[in-house]
Order: C-alpha cells, then sequence, then structure tokens
C-alpha cells in the first residue's frame, strides 16, 4: 500500500520489483491509500499507460530535499541561523 506520504519513488521502485509489467497499472488501483486514492480518483482514467501514470506521481509527490542557500554571516546570533534551518 502507498499513503501518500512516504518516498513515492521508493514505492513506484518496489511495485516495478514486485509486479508484472502488464498488471501494474491494476495494481496500483488496490495500492493506494488516504492522500493519493483521492488524487487517483480525480485522475482515474485520464492515464494512458504506467509510464505517464508513474510521472505524475513523482512530480506531484515528490519530497524535496532541503537545501542550506544562505551561508552564515556572523551578524546574528548563531543558533538563531541554525534553528532556521532545522
Amino acid at each position: 500500500m502507498y499513503d501518500g506520504l512516504t518516498a513515492v519513488d521508493e514505492f513506484l521502485n518496489k511495485c516495478e520489483s514486485t509486479v508484472l509489467e502488464h498488471q501494474r497499472f491494476d495494481a496500483l488501483k488496490w495500492a493506494l491509500r488516504t492522500t493519493l486514492a483521492r488524487w487517483w480518483g480525480t485522475r482515474d482514467g485520464t492515464f494512458e499507460d504506467w509510464r505517464s501514470c508513474r510521472r505524475m506521481m513523482q512530480i506531484r509527490f515528490w519530497n524535496p530535499e532541503l537545501c542550506i542557500t544562505k551561508k552564515y554571516d556572523e551578524c546574528d546570533d548563531p543558533c538563531l541561523h541554525l534553528t532556521r534551518w532545522t
């Protein structure tokens, strides 16, 4: 099952490694739950194949990694600066 809260790539990769290609799309309908189930409900029938559905799931449920881009400028408290990025 996939609930839409964990890494979507892990779910998709596991699905590809355990479910036969011609069964993936149908299996996906049974694996989706909660947030993702609502997403699927509004898009059921709009995808033609596994590949397009996989791509849209990755776009929608992608979890970007935090990237700190601003260096500490030594003008304020270093603890405050670190707190902003944790």
